[in-house]
């Protein structure tokens, strides 16, 4: 439904519906396609669409959908491009209600990928992350 959908290809609404297509593969556990509708929304956002809560959303959700086919080492580097895409919207971003929002998500998606960390044995790295999210 999401490629089908006649809204002006330079909204934001295409990226939120690719977005909520890979939501809903990874929920059926159809983990190609939510990788494949991830990976349509970062295209999407290389083509200078989205906002600025796009590319880390489009990350996380990609980091899902690897950790869905077993791909840890995909899903472990997807969520740190998350975080890098969170930091700098936390840096630039004056509004403090806003930021504080973005500041958030930044420690959600620090303490997941701590969570990934751990299970795949990489204690430091794990400890460096929660410890990053406690200071938000």
């Amino acid at each position: 439904m999401a490629d089908s959908l006649d809204v002006d290809v330079s909204s934001n609404a295409l990226e939120l519906a690719y977005l909520e297509a890979s939501t809903a593969f990874q929920n059926n556990k159809q983990f190609d396609q939510a990788l494949a509708y991830a990976n349509k929304t970062l295209s999407r956002v290389d083509m200078g669409y989205g906002d600025a809560s796009t590319p880390g959303s489009a990350y996380l959700a990609r980091a899902e959908a690897a950790i869905g086919l077993k791909d840890l080492v995909a899903a472990s580097s997807d969520l740190s491009k998350a975080e890098t895409s969170e930091r700098s919207a936390v840096s630039w971003i004056q509004d403090d209600k806003l930021k504080q929002t973005y500041k958030q998500k930044l420690k959600e998606v620090l303490e997941f990928h701590a969570r990934l960390l751990t299970a795949t044995g990489n204690q430091i790295e794990a400890k460096a992350k929660t410890d990053e999210a406690a200071t938000l």
